[in-house]
């Protein structure tokens, strides 16, 4: 009966096909071992690991499965957020219906003062008229200082009105940009626990595709039936690139994420993924930026911009109160001033019934 004479060979060939120091021990425990028990042990070996890839490949299958869903119902959720932030609904009018009422607000009030100042220009040129126009002044007068209280009233109710707008709408978007930045700090270390776990696991199949293919020459120069362990070996190998087609596939949905919170341009790499983990990749173009939801801006880019406007609509708010402000002052003065005016012509409206008196 024919046997091998390396030991040491042979169990090392044992080791690497099961993954543990199992096969050697085994084998060491007697001098020499036939050829059919050294095909026996190795045809046990290689289905130990195959089991084993088997139900790693299973595992990897179901975690990378729930991983994808996950990240892409997280991401979704992220850009509903801030689309209705900025389109609003029937409910609660978005960030951009919030400024133009500011706005056409804000012009009323312009178009107010101008009329009223008008006005008072008009009464300041009529004062120089004789009696009669006097009386009429007087009237006028009266009109106009119950419009000026009327506008002063309007006015302190339209700043009102508009510092409460301004309240809910910084209380909104505070509240939607708190929960757009802690969603999408989720999808990020999401992303990258993902990458993580791809890595590890693209890692460990080189590894035990190395010690296959290793294990493969050794028994070639071994023994001349290394032939079925090397098919066997081919199989395996087949297995374990199954595992690494999905783990790649898991690196591009993290790829993909990244691409959601940090956004992409024309030029860019971009990925796809078919049902059965297929991967395809083209260069971006004007039109695929155009077509994403945001047109190629990421989500912390979108986040900024949000927090911009959010700045711009307070210091123009700011703006508008501080002219309104002033213009109280203006009507104020302008009050004052009538008041005043009023005073003299009762003063010249006496002096004149006393010279009416004295000439009967």
């Amino acid at each position: 009966m024919k046997h091998f004479q390396s030991k040491v060979l042979t169990a090392a060939i044992l080791a690497a096909l099961s993954g543990s120091a199992i096969a050697a021990d085994v084998y060491l425990k007697n001098e020499v071992y036939s050829k059919e028990e050294v095909n026996t042990e190795i045809a046990n070996a290689k289905t130990a690991v195959e089991e084993k890839i088997t139900a790693a490949k299973a595992d990897l299958d179901q975690k990378l499965e729930a991983q994808k869903t996950s990240n892409s119902e997280e991401i979704k959720k992220v850009k509903d957020v801030v689309k209705n932030l900025i389109e609003g609904d029937d409910q609660n009018p978005g960030l951009i219906d919030t400024i133009t009422d500011l706005n056409t607000s804000v012009e009323s009030n312009k178009s107010e003062i101008k009329s009223n100042k008008s006005e008072i220009e008009k009464l300041t040129t009529d004062l120089a008229d004789t009696n009669t126009a006097l009386d009429k002044t007087t009237e006028a007068l009266n009109q106009a200082e119950e419009k000026i209280t009327a506008f002063a009233t309007e006015t302190e109710k339209n700043i009102e009105a508009i510092n409460t707008k301004l309240d809910e709408a910084s209380k909104s978007v505070n509240s939607s940009l708190d929960d757009i930045n802690t969603k999408a700090d989720t999808a990020l270390s999401t992303a990258d626990e993902a990458k993580k776990v791809a890595d590890e696991t693209k890692q460990s199949v080189d590894t035990k595709v190395k010690a296959a293919e290793a294990a493969a020459g050794k028994a070639e120069d071994a023994a001349g039936k290394a032939d079925t362990a090397a098919g066997k070996a081919e199989a395996a190998a087949a297995k374990v690139t199954d595992v690494e087609k999905v783990a790649k596939a898991a690196l591009v949905e993290a790829y993909n994420n990244a691409q959601d919170i940090n956004g992409f341009k024309a030029g860019d790499t971009i990925y796809d993924i078919n049902e059965n983990n297929e991967i395809t990749a083209k260069k971006a173009t004007e039109d695929d930026v155009k077509a994403d939801d945001f047109e190629g801006k990421g989500l912390k880019e979108v986040v900024a911009e949000h927090d911009q406007s959010l700045a711009d609509l307070t210091e123009t708010v700011n703006e508008n109160s501080e002219a309104l402000v002033k213009t109280a002052e203006v009507v104020n003065q302008h009050t004052e001033d009538l008041t005043a005016v009023k005073t003299a012509i009762n003063k010249n409206e006496d002096a004149i019934n006393d010279t009416k008196d004295d000439l009967r």
